[in-house]
């Protein structure tokens, strides 16, 4: 039986400003025994240095270090046997701390259930311990404000896309639809630019990196190298006013 303190805590920190995280978010890190955040070789972790001037000096850090990165091939099996190893050792590390009774903060960058890492922690010790989630500010929303575009008007549907996803599956998707957010661009600029273009969608398509961080640019897509492009860029193609000009 799991100590009663016990607890698993995913809190989304925002898309990179550091005042766009919620009041509960900065509370829970505050209040965390251990925090958990997630990086690579190579990166330091942007979760971490957002959430640094909350964390307790008494708090334990524990890093989660990738063993692959968004270089590698994702379909292929080796890359999927190292990242479940991976998720496989973070999880028994994670519960170390739990069966401790250990108050456990994960961090995770924009939401927490969207397109996050603590998703596949939840997975496998969400059920098993108190577990709390606190949404975030996901980086589609921090692009929208910082572009200052209304994503949807009246009964518009909004759908998000892998920029992973193969040419004609990204066209066939962008045909259906009134607005898109295109997620995961780094290296696929190229690819998307070709499916908005034969879409027809490539003037209305704003590209954005680092959307809300003091370091953020805002480019015209034709102008962003495809060897370039950030991991943390994104493709945002609002829905279109119907409103009369004059």
């Amino acid at each position: 039986m799991s100590d009663q303190k016990a607890k698993l805590v995913g809190v989304g920190i925002g898309p990179g400003d550091p005042e766009l995280i919620t009041v509960k978010g900065v509370k829970a890190i505050q209040s965390a025994d251990v925090i958990v955040y997630h990086e690579t070789d190579s990166h330091n972790s942007n979760a971490l240095k957002i959430a640094s001037r909350w964390i307790s000096p008494s708090a334990i850090l524990q890093p989660l270090t990738y063993p692959v990165t968004i270089q590698s091939d994702s379909n292929s099996d080796d890359y999927k046997e190292k990242l479940n190893d991976f998720y496989k050792k973070s999880e028994q590390l994670i519960e170390t701390f739990l069966k401790n009774g250990k108050i456990v903060v994960v961090l995770a960058e924009g939401d927490p259930l969207f397109y996050s890492s603590f998703m596949y922690i939840y997975d496998r010790l969400g059920k098993s311990y108190k577990t709390e989630i606190i949404a975030g500010i996901s980086s589609v929303f921090g692009a929208a404000s910082v572009l200052q575009v209304p994503l949807c008007y009246r009964n518009q549907s909004f759908t998000v896309l892998s920029g992973v996803l193969e040419k004609q599956q990204l066209i066939e998707r962008l045909k259906n639809g009134d607005a898109f957010a295109i997620l995961k661009v780094g290296r696929n600029v190229e690819k998307i630019r070709q499916a908005l273009a034969e879409t027809g969608l490539i003037e209305r398509a704003l590209y954005i990196e680092r959307a809300t961080m003091e370091n953020q640019k805002i480019i015209p897509l034709k102008e962003v190298d495809s060897e370039q492009a950030p991991y943390f860029s994104l493709i945002l193609i609002p829905g279109q006013s119907h409103q009369k000009k004059g």
